[in-house]
């Protein structure tokens, strides 16, 4: 149980207004930002010391060489700092870090105070500096990796990062202000005070929080055996987004460098004294990072969440590019402090933040090894290799160092570069954490060459014990055979599954090499009149004398024979006329279809009428087509089926009504009505965008009409349905949505209005947040034990019907913008977030963070940090406020869905309150029967129901 006090409930709303902590997270934010101010302080206390006295010492002509050193001595410390981290965890490393760092503070103070800091201790003192406040910054930002997700890490990075912000301005004033009066030297005993009270801190952090979440060795293995640069670098390099990370990282490093060679030379040029020039770089580091502090906290987390990741790193370069300008032609103090500020206003806010940020989507088991390399080791050497840079451009081109902002200039137009590129990998590395590996791919267009490898994965999938991914790979393998196949396919005219052996059959007849008639002949006995067709035609194709094998096989006894050779014969007059001559097809039909109802076995008349409407349409026997008529109408389910199927694959205008009436019957001739229809293709297309429109047509049918447009794949079928997402019934909005998908899918070509995308996920996103309003209030109601169990259970139905709609709602916004991106990346996001597998519903909310268009942004962020496996949690509209329950049920009762005002109404019988019955009244003209009836009811139970009250709500209507 948590103790309120006053100042936690008076400091709670003001950070979760301003920073956005929730509950939970308070701890853990106030614990990293003391941590980190407190760390940041002690090294801008410490390196203005160093700086000071070795510009005193040395000129700043001396700056690269200490550059250089810095990165040959951090090549030596990552070899010995990586097996450190595959050898004691985090937490300890962490812990004897800072605990050394306060001794060897200690230790310059003595070198110091009894002069023997001279030559090569400044370098060393300098150099320690720089690195020590690397290797402690890269480990505490690796552990706040651990302490937070990757959403949490995106709301809170930037506050968190606030305290080193507010550490650098407390220690460059404290080194201002105290520097002058104690000596310079004495900065290091507050230092050192501040690293302990860090150490502690950061102690008591892994206590509370690292116990489950801690870095240990086990946890990251080291990525090859040796360690080091040498074993950390392969990866790195064959990770794109790791490898772009550190490319700029360190374009950035010898940017900054470039940048602070031209601030200390222009300096110390003006300021000779060591306590003075102490003091000025204090005061500047202390107004530079007051900068950050007040970008980082007005502007770092609203770019970072409106824009992503990669926007927040373009703000740096950008700083640096304006101050190398200004320095460039005129420079003066002011122009270097303005190029300082420049780096340093965004370096420690933005992009700190941004860096971090991607980070996040480096796999657990190379994080460590990674960030310590990029950190450290990247950061050094690019350090090493400006003091390189700097050597040439100072002593050997000799130029001055307003001339160096030339350099920067190139150096930042290749650092834009590198930030649009890493934008796109890591949105990519989201996409691939949600994206499952596909076990085939499509082959390609056109005749199969003969590359062994294409041929490999053929056998491979014809191979297959599912019988639809062979049946899949016949139908792209169709019309581009190769005899290479036939080994693959021979064993399939045995499979159990006779569409396989008929789709191989098929393909075999194309073989000039290979003859399976003995297999054949076996087939043409098989049940499955689709097989026996087929092997009838195999063995017409190969035999000498055609007309006396057909005539042959209609004569059998065997009625599945004769009737597999009537209808292959039919299929085959159409390409020979000598066999339409010889055999009259339509007389022979009609004589079957005459002769059916007079067969004592009603199997065998059943089978000859579906075998007829198979043959008059395969024939196509148009005098037969009003036969398909009364085959429609007959009593035999199979052979009503099979003539709404011959009557759409005859694609005739005459039975386009007939079988649009068939939607709103049973399900086997909608289904089967729906796929007669698809053959139409565009000719119908008007016809069923009346029908779409026409509220007085049946649900039932209405409902599969989007599915039937989508099928024609044309800009005329996107265009109907498009103008059809007004449609108010949800659930023909969700079939025409599920069709858009299908066309977007299907033809990527085509058009679409993504314009008119984001007002409807807007109005879904609206509709989402009352609905879970609604649900909140609904589920904030104590269900008392001396409630009546049909009361209770009442109301577990309307939460139930609830929930189901909110899924609904996010399903349909999720469709919409597959609409404006790539369907399959929106699907497998869509499937993140309703994982149950919370890290892969945060790599899901993160990976839409970076693709969403901000409008878009704005509008679905909310919704999916909403949606929580398995319960839903709550965000509160902009008023802060919740409908109380009473609101909640009018809400639903004037709303258009009319499932839950059933719901709602069910569960007001055992609630009456006076306060619903104006809409109770207005519910008895609903359209919906169900819905009548139950408010009657309700009516009646509060006593208030008059006849009258009928017609005086007559004409009212509520709109959702």
């Amino acid at each position: 149980m948590r103790i309120s006090t006053p100042m936690s409930d008076t400091l709670r709303p003001v950070l979760r207004k301003l920073f956005d902590i929730r509950d939970g997270e308070y701890r853990r934010c106030i614990l990293m930002f003391t941590s980190l101010f407190l760390l940041i302080a002690a090294m801008m206390m410490v390196k203005p010391v160093s700086t000071a006295l070795f510009l005193s010492a040395f000129s700043a002509r001396q700056l690269p060489f200490v550059y250089v050193l810095t990165a040959l001595l951090a090549a030596v410390i990552f070899a010995w700092y990586a097996s450190i981290l595959r050898t004691f965890s985090l937490a300890s490393v962490m812990r004897a870090t800072l605990g050394s760092s306060i001794a060897m503070l200690l230790v310059f103070w003595g070198c110091i105070q009894f002069h023997l800091a001279k030559g090569v201790f400044l370098y060393l003192f300098l150099i320690w500096t720089g690195l020590i406040t690397l290797i402690c910054a890269s480990q505490f930002w690796l552990a706040a990796g651990t302490f937070f997700n990757v959403r949490e890490a995106k709301r809170l990075f930037g506050p968190i990062g606030s305290g080193a912000i507010l550490g650098g301005i407390a220690g460059g004033y404290a080194t201002n202000f105290l520097a002058p009066a104690i000596g310079s030297h004495n900065m290091i005993f507050p230092a050192a005070a501040c690293l302990g009270a860090c150490l502690m801190l950061i102690s008591r952090m892994w206590q509370s929080y690292g116990r489950t979440q801690a870095f240990d060795a086990d946890t990251f293995p080291a990525p090859v055996p040796g360690g080091g640069a040498d074993a950390v670098l392969p990866q790195i390099l064959n990770s794109p987004q790791l490898r772009l990370m550190a490319a700029i990282l360190a374009t950035s490093v010898i940017a900054a460098r470039l940048v602070d060679y031209q601030f200390n030379a222009i300096v110390s040029h003006r300021i000779t004294d060591k306590d003075q020039l102490a003091s000025f770089l204090g005061f500047w580091m202390s107004n530079l990072n007051l900068i950050s502090l007040m970008i980082q906290a007005l502007a770092t987390r609203k770019i970072i969440q409106r824009f992503g990741v990669g926007v927040s790193l373009f703000f740096l370069p950008w700083g640096i590019l304006l101050g190398a300008a200004a320095t460039l032609v005129h420079p003066a103090l002011w122009s270097a402090v303005m190029i300082k500020l420049g780096e340093g206003g965004f370096k420690n806010s933005l992009n700190k933040s941004g860096m971090e940020l991607l980070f996040l989507t480096v796999p657990k088991r190379l994080k460590s090894q990674a960030k310590s390399f990029i950190d450290i080791f990247v950061d050094a050497a690019a350090g090493g290799l400006s003091g390189v840079l700097l050597i040439l451009l100072v002593y050997w081109l000799n130029i001055r160092p307003a001339q160096i902002s030339l350099v920067i200039f190139a150096i930042i137009l290749f650092w834009f570069f590198l930030i649009k590129k890493v934008r796109k990998a890591y949105i990519q590395a989201f996409s691939d954490k949600l994206c499952a590996a596909s076990s085939t791919q499509d082959l390609p267009d056109g005749p199969i060459p003969g590359n062994l490898k294409i041929m490999e994965r053929i056998a491979a999938a014809l191979d297959d014990s599912d019988p639809s991914r062979i049946l899949a790979m016949l139908r792209m393998t169709a019309g581009h055979f190769n005899e290479s196949l036939v080994p693959s396919l021979r064993p399939l005219l045995s499979h159990p599954d006779p569409r396989v052996a008929t789709a191989a059959l098929s393909q075999l007849d194309l073989s000039r090499n290979t003859d399976v008639s003995k297999t054949a002949s076996a087939l043409v006995r098989s049940e499955d009149l689709a097989l026996r067709t087929e092997a009838v035609r195999y063995l017409l194709h190969r035999s000498d004398t055609p007309v006396r094998f057909i005539q042959r096989l209609l004569d059998d006894e065997d009625f599945r024979i004769s009737s597999a050779a009537m209808l292959c014969l039919v299929r085959h007059t159409l390409k020979s006329r000598r066999f339409s001559t010889i055999f009259d097809p339509e007389r022979m039909v009609e004589t079957e279809l005459l002769n059916a109802d007079a067969r004592q076995d009603r199997g065998r008349a059943s089978s000859t009428k579906q075998i007829c409407a198979a043959a008059i349409r395969s024939g196509e026997l148009h005098s037969l087509y009003p036969y398909l008529y009364l085959l429609m109408e007959d009593t035999d389910p199979d052979v009503v089926t099979a003539a709404i199927q011959a009557a759409g694959e005859t694609r005739a205008p005459q039975f386009i009504r007939m079988l649009l009436s068939f939607l709103s019957r049973r399900s086997l001739f909608r289904k089967a009505a729906v796929t007669a229809l698809k053959c139409y293709g565009d000719q119908i297309l008007d016809l069923l965008e009346d029908s779409l429109s026409n509220p007085y047509m049946a649900y039932t049918a209405r409902k599969h009409i989007p599915e039937i447009l989508a099928a024609s794949g044309s800009q005329r079928a996107v265009d109907i349905l498009s103008g059809q997402l007004i449609q108010p019934d949800l659930a023909i909005r969700y079939e025409i949505i599920r069709a858009l998908n299908r066309l977007r899918a299907k033809a990527p070509a085509l058009v679409f209005n993504t314009a008119q995308i984001i007002p409807k996920v807007k109005k879904e996103a609206d509709d989402y947040m009352e609905l879970l309003g609604i649900l909140y209030a609904q589920k904030s109601l104590d269900p008392s034990a001396a409630s009546p169990s049909a009361r209770n259970k009442a109301r577990e139905q309307l939460i139930r019907g609830l929930e189901s709609r909110l899924d609904e709602s996010l399903e349909r916004m999720f469709r919409l913008l597959g609409l404006k991106y790539p369907p399959t990346e929106i699907y497998n996001a869509w499937r993140g977030i309703r994982s149950g597998d919370e890290e892969l519903r945060l790599n899901a909310m993160e990976f839409l963070d970076n693709l969403l268009d901000g409008d878009l942004k704005t509008i679905i962020m909310p919704v999916v940090e909403t949606w929580q496996i398995p319960g839903r949690g709550f965000l509160p509209d902009n008023n802060g406020r919740t409908p109380d329950p009473v609101e909640a049920g009018i809400r639903l009762l004037q709303g258009q869905d009319d499932l839950l005002k059933q719901k709602t109404l069910n569960y007001l019988i055992y609630t009456p309150d006076d306060r619903y019955i104006p809409h109770l009244a207005a519910l008895l003209n609903s359209q919906s029967r169900g819905v009548r009836h139950m408010a009657r009811m309700v009516l009646n139970k509060t006593g208030r129901f008059n006849p009258g009250t009928r017609s005086a709500a007559k004409g009212r209507r509520f709109n959702f």
